[in-house]
């Protein structure tokens, strides 16, 4: 639509007097007003500033009345210490202490790096792909640990010889702060070790060294032994040596202060009573692989070793634990573990004389005994639990051979019974531990009246321990009865699983 003005009425003589003052206040008028309202917009922006800074402010102040700006810097350091996670060593992780309390805000970042405790534990793993990070870790985190002593556990992958070197030589340059070292790497790597650790560490008290087959090589060995004695390790009270594979890296201990010995490499019974002679202050050792070494005709001119500390004692062989045991005597074991390796040739034999003739040279009160395919019958079980039955109370057989050591007469042997002059009559009288396995093989009924008369009676005679705890192998379909009077028991509070 087209617009049409109106039409012209002409001109109003009136308008002619208007005055230009007029125009030029109202003008004067805007100016003042705009020039007002831009202060009153500028006042208001900066009172919308103070207020948000206000308000962004009080937080903040609130954070400084807060309990934990009062805890004196001491105290936040052993708070920090808790807060470490559980572990021997501690895993580098952004979401973890001590990384993780870095992160918090500046002060705790400070304080976290000027405690030196916080850094005293480390768990690397080092392989081609990580090694610059990991050796940075390692560097980072051991100049940040002071003069405190150190702990690592580093697994190590097969790598390059030059950067062998410079692992270790970091590990050299701490080697005197060292308390607790656990290294896992390959059987290539074995010089470099020994030469490190040969130089000695008077701050080391654990050491748990584990060589792990190398691939692509034939096995080896290395001939001459790794010694450790107490001019090189005079702290030293925890040492595990193990090999994965048939290489050979042999380690003979002279420590007169070792108190626990783990070997988990093939040895003979000579090599055990040599090592066994060097750490006479030993309170528990495990042999891994006792083997039939042909050994030196000496052997068995040889008067039994005396070990007087040792309490607890685990041997794994093949079946030479009789050799071993006829020269021992162990006066305070008081927990041993026999574990026969069952190899191709299935000729292991077990010498009940030896074990007879080992306890009553050691005179000792033998209250655990742990047998892994040892005993070929329950006669032979029996003469063992006469001989121990003074003192055993846990007793552990697990047997993978269909033995079935545990018959009806071991269990009426076991089942308390009270005489016509009122003494009661049983073997290992304060038994409170079974662990059975596949042993048993037994009229439904026995086990279970064995652990009740156990269970129930103790109090009456109370010349019979309770039963706590037994961890039979059987089925409902074979032992009804059994099954039903452990049901009822468990109820009354009898561990049975």
């Amino acid at each position: 639509m087209n617009y049409s003005p109106p039409p012209f009425l002409g001109f109003d003589d009136s308008l002619r007097h208007i005055p230009k003052s007029l125009i030029d206040s109202a003008e004067t008028d805007i100016a003042r007003l705009e020039y007002h309202v831009a202060q009153l917009q500028s006042m208001l922006s900066d009172a919308m500033r103070r207020l948000e800074n206000a308000r962004n402010a009080v937080p903040t102040h609130k954070a400084l009345l807060s309990p934990i700006r009062h805890i004196p810097v001491e105290l936040l350091q052993k708070i920090f210490l808790h807060c470490l996670p559980d572990g021997e060593y501690t895993r580098p992780s952004p979401y973890t202490a001590p990384l993780l309390l870095t992160q918090v805000c500046s002060s705790w970042r400070h304080l976290a790096l000027a405690s030196p405790r916080l850094w005293t534990s480390l768990w690397v793993q080092v392989s081609s792909t990580n090694l610059d990070r990991r050796l940075n870790t390692m560097a980072t985190w051991f100049q940040r640990s002071g003069a405190c002593p150190l702990s690592l556990y580093a697994q190590i992958q097969p790598l390059g010889l030059p950067i062998v070197h410079m692992f270790f030589m970091l590990l050299d340059l701490y080697r005197t702060r060292w308390k607790d070292l656990r290294l896992v790497f390959p059987f290539s790597w074995s010089g470099p070790a020994l030469e490190i650790l040969s130089r000695g560490a008077p701050s080391l008290e654990v050491l748990r060294i584990r060589i792990a087959r190398s691939s692509n090589t034939s096995p080896s060995t290395l001939h001459t032994p790794f010694i450790i004695t107490d001019d090189s390790a005079p702290k030293l009270r925890r040492l595990s040596w193990g090999i994965t594979g048939s290489e050979r890296v042999p380690v003979l201990p002279q420590l007169s202060h070792l108190t626990e010995l783990d070997v988990d490499y093939t040895l003979s019974v000579l090599e055990c009573l040599q090592v066994l002679q060097q750490c006479p202050n030993l309170e528990s050792c495990e042999f891994w692989k006792i083997r039939t070494i042909p050994d030196p005709l000496t052997l068995y001119s040889l008067s039994p070793l005396v070990v007087p500390k040792l309490r607890t004692l685990a041997l794994h062989s093949t079946h030479v634990v009789g050799a071993l045991l006829d020269h021992l005597t162990l006066p305070t074991l008081s927990w041993l573990k026999i574990s026969v390796i069952m190899d191709d040739e299935d000729h292991t034999t077990w010498s009940q004389s030896s074990f007879n003739s080992f306890l009553a040279r050691s005179s000792c009160s033998l209250r655990s005994l742990n047998l892994h395919n040892v005993l070929p019958s329950e006669d032979t079980l029996i003469q063992c639990l006469q001989g121990v039955s003074a003192s055993l109370t846990e007793l552990i057989l697990l047997d993978t051979r269909g033995a079935f050591l545990l018959r009806d007469t071991a269990l009426s042997l076991l089942t308390p019974s009270q005489a016509m002059d009122g003494k009661v009559i049983c073997l290992c009288p304060k038994l409170e531990v079974i662990r059975l396995g596949r042993s048993l093989l037994a009229t439904d009924g026995k086990l279970g009246e064995m652990i009740e008369s156990r269970w129930k009676h103790n109090q009456c005679w109370g010349q019979v321990a309770r039963l706590r705890s037994i961890s039979p192998s059987i089925r409902a379909a074979d032992h009804p009865e059994d099954v039903h009077r452990l049901t009822m028991l468990r109820e009354e509070g009898l561990h049975w699983s």
